[in-house]
């Protein structure tokens, strides 16, 4: 998505979001939901209110059956203006820097912005590879996600 058509939002940003994407950029990948994005599986509900509390930190609030439940999410404002979280940041190299001998990435980031439009875009960039000398497995990959807001 391109800066021009991107607007942040600070710590006093409060919406209501719809928990299914309308739009998809790497689909291959699949769809998944808000919660879903921030690893909150089997949570079936239609939105999810979504508000920061005074240390900057996320908060989602929503409805499990008739049960409200809250997550909170620790993060930071980024300089170029979006709210970042990363559910997962381990890496191991040896040696470090260029792991020839040894790797192991275990990276999951979420990057928040609005649209122009008022819509939520979710950037989600996750790295899950390992690596022995030159044998290599795992997985990586980019996607972003549309979700409406209600304010």
């Amino acid at each position: 998505m391109r800066k021009s058509q991107v607007k942040y939002f600070d710590n006093h940003f409060s919406a209501t979001i719809c928990n299914h994407a309308f739009k998809v950029h790497g689909r291959r990948y699949g769809s998944p939901s808000m919660l879903g994005l921030l690893e909150i599986q089997d949570e079936i509900t239609d939105s999810v209110l979504m508000r920061f509390n005074d240390n900057s930190e996320l908060e989602l609030t929503y409805k499990d059956n008739d049960t409200l439940k809250t997550k909170v999410f620790k993060g930071q404002f980024a300089e170029k203006g979006y709210y970042e979280i990363f559910l997962r940041y381990k890496k191991n190299e040896i040696p470090h820097g260029f792991p020839i001998i040894y790797g192991n990435n275990n990276i999951n980031r979420i990057r928040m912005a609005l649209t122009i439009e008022s819509d939520l875009v979710v950037d989600n960039m996750w790295d899950e590879a390992a690596n022995i000398f030159i044998i290599g497995v795992g997985d990586k990959g980019r996607r972003q996600s549309f979700f409406k807001t209600k304010f």
